[in-house]
């Protein structure tokens, strides 16, 4: 939550995916809110995320609408 203005938060955050990495894990980041968090952990190697920053929460049929619409 306090990424990317607190120090230690990136620290940890950083660590995390670090060691998902070393285990051969990909890292997908939660609670996303905004473009700032977005960049920051697009920076520190973790590519897939979610959260309000993307989308408030949709049903299945709503997200079936959604990639429906992006053909």
């Amino acid at each position: 939550m306090g990424l990317p203005e607190s120090k230690d938060d990136a620290v940890i955050c950083k660590a995390i995916i670090a060691m998902s990495d070393a285990l051969g894990f990909q890292t997908i980041a939660e609670g996303i809110e905004t473009r700032d968090q977005e960049e920051f952990l697009s920076a520190n190697c973790c590519v897939m995320g979610q959260g309000y920053h993307f989308s408030k929460p949709v049903t299945a049929d709503q997200l079936t609408s959604m990639f429906e619409r992006l053909r």
